[in-house]
């Protein structure tokens, strides 16, 4: 593992190790897959996670999968929860990683719930279109505090969502929505699919 020590911070493989079980074969491929596409410490973190959470799952799907969604932890992971739909659901233990979902995850939704109900229950009030980072940074940490998370990570995985759903930077930092409200509806409605009631239904 010498020729990954100058990338990759000792702590990302001892853990990659860890959850590959000493395959050394595994254990190549992940690493190798870090350095290639050149993944700063956050994302190598947040990819070692995916790696442990969905630890029943074939590791290059998980590497595929974390690709395609290009590299932002929150999308991958409910993607590898559509995949997981596939299969057994009492060998995988779906219906318990589900009720058990990250803190993490529980705020991110929260959030994203209550951005973009705002802007869609009042899309002509500029202030809900607006997000002050300063301010938004401050709400985040008083909850991750709260739940025992990580706030550089969240913020990271937060402010990925936003650009993604439309939101632009400006020059002053902060967050702004300028397209249509209709095209947030589909995101909505997707955080809403995912909270945990709605997959204890389908599952029970």
């Amino acid at each position: 593992m010498e020729q990954f020590q100058d990338t990759i911070e000792k702590q990302i493989i001892s853990r990659t190790w860890n959850l590959c079980k000493g395959n050394s074969d595994d254990v190549i491929m992940i690493l190798s897959f870090v350095v290639e596409n050149k993944l700063k410490l956050k994302q190598q973190q947040n990819l070692v996670k995916l790696l442990e959470e969905f630890d029943k799952h074939d590791k290059e799907t998980i590497l595929r999968t974390w690709k395609q969604s290009n590299q932002i932890y929150l999308d991958t992971s409910l993607k590898l929860m559509e995949i997981s739909s596939t299969y057994d659901i009492n060998k995988l233990k779906i219906a318990q990683k589900i009720t058990k979902e990250s803190n993490e995850l529980k705020i991110m939704r929260e959030m994203c719930l209550y951005i973009l109900w705002n802007i869609l229950y009042y899309p002509k009030i500029m202030k809900y279109r607006q997000i002050n980072i300063n301010s938004f940074y401050k709400i985040l940490t008083q909850k991750c505090y709260q739940f025992n998370v990580n706030i550089d990570t969240l913020f990271a995985n937060m402010q990925y969502l936003l650009i993604e759903y439309g939101f632009q930077k400006g020059n002053d930092g902060n967050l702004y929505y300028y397209d249509t409200q209709f095209l947030l509806w589909k995101y909505y409605i997707k955080w809403i699919g995912q909270q945990p009631m709605c997959y204890l239904f389908i599952y029970n």
